[in-house]
């Protein structure tokens, strides 16, 4: 339980300084391509709802959010960017998480010695897919964007 809550401290420190970096860099954030992200997520082939999809780019410089619905559908509505949504084009490193569910919507400004946050106990997400230290899942988002990022998770 430590290693997760250290693992999800890591995240949100990582989160907050993206913004931190942001902010600096004008009213656009840093220079990086995104492109817009949908699809679906299942556990053992039944529809994962109500979980957040993160995708985190090539060295954290862009991190998309959304959170699934009916049917598992998600789409990426939300960034690390004021203003961009969806991922960075390029390889993306891929987790699922409730752990954020109570969170406010902006990454939160807290060192991560002060947070304690771990995947909730009755989280139905598999361990090996809710890590944002070392996902176990990667895709490559093409330019143009996709409308069929779609995970099959398995509790196997």
């Amino acid at each position: 339980m430590i290693a997760r809550s250290t693992s999800v401290a890591l995240l949100l420190f990582s989160l907050a300084v993206v913004a931190v970096a942001a902010s600096g860099c004008g009213k656009s954030g840093p220079n990086v391509k995104t492109a817009g992200v949908s699809g679906s997520v299942s556990l053992d082939g039944k529809p994962l709802e109500g979980v957040t999809v993160v995708f985190v780019g090539e060295g954290g410089k862009f991190i998309g959010m959304g959170k699934t619905g009916l049917g598992g559908k998600y789409r990426l509505d939300s960034g690390s960017i004021p203003g961009k949504q969806g991922a960075m084009v390029g390889t993306n490193q891929v987790y699922f998480t409730k752990a954020l569910d109570n969170m406010p919507q902006e990454p939160p400004m807290i060192p991560p010695d002060h947070v304690v946050i771990a995947e909730p106990k009755d989280s139905s997400i598999p361990a090996q897919y809710s890590d944002p230290v070392k996902p176990a899942l990667s895709f490559d988002v093409p330019e143009r964007g996709t409308e069929s990022a779609d995970f099959q998770l398995t509790s196997r």
